[in-house]
């Protein structure tokens, strides 16, 4: 299943993680009322926000840098004629 394949994806990250504490403890100081409902959802799109843009450019970067042509090296063999005398 999809959902619980992106679930498992998210908990085997550390940004995850972090994301699904900070909701908790977000939901938490709303259920005792700390924390008003309108604070709460701006709070949850900020993270949602933060999450997905980290996710992308991580992908990005590691799209860019995997599927990057190959720069050539210089041989590093040193082909020229040796001035020995055999």
């Amino acid at each position: 299943m999809m959902i619980t394949n992106g679930i498992s994806d998210l908990l085997h990250s550390e940004r995850g993680v972090f994301c699904i504490m900070a909701l908790l403890c977000a939901t938490g100081l709303a259920a005792f009322q700390q924390l008003d409902s309108a604070a709460w959802l701006d709070f949850v799109k900020w993270l949602a926000t933060i999450l997905v843009a980290g996710k992308t450019i991580t992908s990005a970067v590691e799209t860019l840098t995997l599927k990057s042509p190959q720069i050539p090296r210089a041989n590093t063999v040193d082909n020229a004629p040796s001035d020995k005398k055999e």
